[in-house]
């Protein structure tokens, strides 16, 4: 399983002040296997308005704690789409709109 949460990024050292934007992070374990494992893989989406900054701040980070931690940091400017339905029937509603067939899956 996945885990989504939406969050705020901020500068570095600077919460609450000096906001960048919203942001999606996205946390999938790396061992399927073991769920409660402190390795994952952690995937934020962004605006691509923030992008560049989000990059920078993410590449400090990373750089500040290279030298004590197993980090490792991908950069993807693969476009993104987020749809976010919600509501007690959004699973028949996106089915419907897509035409979607339970039967196909």
């Amino acid at each position: 399983g996945h885990l989504s949460v939406e969050g705020l990024i901020h500068e570095i050292d600077s919460f609450p002040a000096s906001l960048v934007g919203p942001g999606t992070f996205m946390f999938t374990p790396i061992n399927d296997d073991a769920p409660s494992s402190e390795v994952c893989l952690l995937s934020i989406f962004v605006h691509p308005a923030i992008r560049l900054k989000v990059m920078t701040i993410l590449t400090a980070l990373v750089d500040n704690h290279h030298s004590d931690s197993d980090i490792n940091l991908t950069i993807s400017t693969e476009p993104y789409s987020l749809l976010r339905v919600r509501g007690t029937s959004s699973t028949a509603t996106v089915a419907d709109v897509l035409s979607f067939n339970w039967m196909d899956i």
